[in-house]
């Protein structure tokens, strides 16, 4: 039997967040392995700096080393759960943006849009990415209402029968629930 083997070299992907999503840390640092990636990652696994008992000095050596991790990745991963995003990790965002590195998001939905050109990650951008859909939704119940208000006005003038204008706004209203299921819009 002839076998050949292939050697490849595996992606290195660092893991950015804050280190209260612990469990996320673990999680994704599974999940990259599994998937065969060399995962870096933060040095502890604490619920947060705090019950490390460390130093401003002591927390700005591993803000320093986390960079030169990001460095050595070919790939980061910003574990974004329920779209935080802290001052440190988008410092780490903006550093592997200019480093030209590939970002992805633990939760896609709430990625941020940063440019490179600059030094902070937009709160508005922030708040955007994270209630977008929120937004969606209630830009199409609202259009919806004013759509029935309107039509239905002109059905009730046109007419003179209320029980039309009632019908008329009832398949409005589930028109726009299966609007919304379609296109998988919900309140949040």
């Amino acid at each position: 039997m002839n076998m050949t083997t292939t050697v490849t070299t595996p992606t290195i992907v660092c893991l950015c967040g804050s280190t209260r999503f612990s469990e996320a840390f673990r999680v994704a640092n599974l999940q990259e392995t599994l998937a065969g990636k060399i995962v870096l990652s933060i040095g502890c696994d604490f619920k947060g700096d705090d019950a490390l008992g460390l130093g401003e000095a002591d927390k700005a050596c591993l803000d320093a080393l986390h960079l030169r991790k990001i460095e050595l990745a070919d790939e980061v991963l910003i574990l974004n759960v329920e779209g935080c995003v802290g001052e440190s990790t988008s410092r780490e965002l903006v550093y592997a943006l200019k480093l030209g590195k590939r970002v992805r998001w633990l939760e896609e939905e709430y990625a941020l849009h940063v440019s490179v050109s600059g030094e902070e990650v937009s709160p508005l951008s922030s708040f955007l990415a994270r209630y977008k859909q929120m937004l969606l939704f209630w830009s199409v119940a609202v259009a919806v209402f004013v759509l029935g208000i309107l039509v239905g006005s002109w059905l009730y003038a046109a007419l003179h029968s209320m029980s039309v204008c009632i019908v008329f706004l009832l398949a409005l209203l589930v028109g726009g629930y299966v609007a919304s299921e379609i296109m998988g819009v919900r309140p949040s």
